[in-house]
């Protein structure tokens, strides 16, 4: 049989010198593993533990790929709100007693009312008398008074709608001016509201008539006062307060008077021009 002869450790030697002087002489990069490997034919081999070590390398998964757990949040029932407490019933409230109305009491004379002419009056200027007799109050300034309360060396007076001193008759207010035109404390304060009779006759001579018109649905009082010689004049009554009203000349001349109506609705006083005309139901 023929024997194989071995190859010389020497001759191996010398391959792999050439080898690497054929590498570093920039024919090729490979490293010493690919030459040992591809030329020789020798897989290197790693120690054991080498191998170990990469194989635990391998398997080991970096730090900041690791996924962290998120923490645990602490899970927070709430707490349902605690019923509201019941109230207890009301109890019933009793309905007040029904009270008697307070019996109306007469109001005192005008002596005793806590509202007096003085808290009306005016004062700075001075009377005259007009050559016809009627008397007027002028102010500091010159205007005329007219309608309302004037004082003077210490009385009250007042002076009516067409600006003379009036007297014997009620004003507006319910108070009662005396012969002089001075208010007279002794006669009682009205506050009644009392009417005159329709379409009955006051007086003689001149009569007073008192009739309700109605034009285009629309219904007003009318005075008519019609003298002997068949003079006649007629104005419009307007409420004013206290059984008083203003008499307005229908002719739109500005001629107002004073009308007071007696309780029993049987005497009219009408005042104007300084003078005081009383007419009694016939």
């Amino acid at each position: 049989m023929n024997k194989k002869k071995k190859g010389s450790p020497l001759i191996a030697l010398s391959v792999v010198l050439v080898l690497l002087i054929y590498g570093a002489a920039g024919f090729g990069v490979y490293t010493y593993k690919d030459q040992i490997k591809e030329f020789v034919g020798i897989e290197p081999m790693l120690s054991e533990a080498a191998q170990e070590v990469a194989t635990a390398d391998a398997q080991q998964e970096p730090e900041d790929a690791k996924e962290i757990p998120a923490p645990e949040q602490e899970s927070r029932t709430e707490e349902p709100a605690p019923a509201p407490e019941k109230s207890e019933e009301a109890e019933p409230v009793a309905e007040p007693e029904e009270q008697a109305p307070p019996e109306e009491k007469e109001l005192p004379a005008k002596a005793d009312f806590p509202i007096t002419p003085e808290f009306y009056a005016t004062s700075g200027g001075k009377f005259k008398t007009l050559g016809s007799g009627e008397k007027i109050y002028t102010f500091s300034n010159g205007e005329q008074a007219r309608s309302c309360w004037v004082e003077d060396d210490g009385k009250y007076y007042y002076i009516d709608y067409s600006g003379c001193l009036m007297k014997d008759n009620y004003t507006e207010e319910g108070f009662y001016t005396g012969s002089d035109g001075s208010w007279d404390n002794t006669v009682p304060f009205r506050s009644d509201n009392a009417e005159p009779l329709m379409d009955a006759t006051y007086g003689t001579d001149p009569k007073l008539t008192i009739e309700l018109i109605n034009e285009n649905g629309f219904g007003h009082k009318e005075a008519t006062l019609t003298y002997s010689f068949g003079y006649s004049e007629t104005f419009m009554v307007i409420p004013a307060a206290n059984s008083v009203y203003l008499l307005t000349n229908e002719e739109g001349d500005g001629t107002s008077k004073l009308m007071s109506v007696s309780e029993d609705r049987k005497t009219i006083r009408i005042s104007g021009y300084g003078e005081t005309a009383v007419f009694e139901l016939k």
